[in-house]
């Protein structure tokens, strides 16, 4: 995705809290439907392989729009670090923002609590300013015990953002939160 013009002004972006709600489908294998998650759109697939212990790779598209961003919704913090307002609307119309990707294992113990295990990468998107193209990416780290209830059948977990970087250089590292629900149904087999 292109997004025209950033400035150091993401230095000023403090929080990004995100709500993500799915369906259960199958014990073996979850394909999430858009769901609304603060105006912004959840899409992926989580394939479970394995059996005592079940691998996942999942990808989370987010939206462009509505997305809050340290109190403050994207819509409005955009033509910030926009500088032209026709290609600021242009950049709020796309979507995904901005791709989350994450691995993770969970394993079933006696007390009937899976601890799901999450190593989350970076967020990446291009941005064109000046006429040159530069990749932001934002660095993610769990900051809380990611935990499955099987009788509740959620999986939630928290994760954060450690830097965010324009073309390797570090332009901010306030915290980007993000938190996780998963509706789920993880039987052992």
């Amino acid at each position: 995705m292109k997004i025209v013009s950033i400035s150091k002004t993401v230095a000023a972006v403090l929080a990004l809290t995100i709500l993500f709600l799915t369906s259960c489908e199958r014990d073996d294998i979850i394909r999430p439907k858009d769901v609304t998650a603060v105006g912004g759109q959840y899409s992926g697939e989580l394939n479970v392989t394995g059996t005592a212990t079940k691998k996942y790779s999942t990808k989370f598209a987010i939206g462009g729009v509505g997305i809050e961003l340290g109190q403050m919704p994207l819509d409005e913090i955009i033509p910030l670090v926009i500088k032209d307002s026709q290609q600021a609307q242009t950049a709020l119309a796309k979507t995904p923002f901005g791709l989350l990707k994450m691995d993770y294992s969970a394993v079933s113990t006696e007390s009937g609590i899976i601890n799901v295990f999450a190593t989350p990468e970076q967020m990446k998107f291009d941005v064109l300013e000046d006429g040159k193209t530069k990749n932001v990416n934002v660095s993610f780290n769990v900051t809380s015990q990611p935990v499955y209830s099987i009788s509740k059948k959620t999986i939630n977990f928290e994760v954060q953002a450690t830097q965010i970087s324009v073309d390797g250089k570090v332009v901010a590292s306030s915290p980007i939160h993000f938190k996780f629900v998963q509706c789920k149904n993880l039987s052992a087999k």
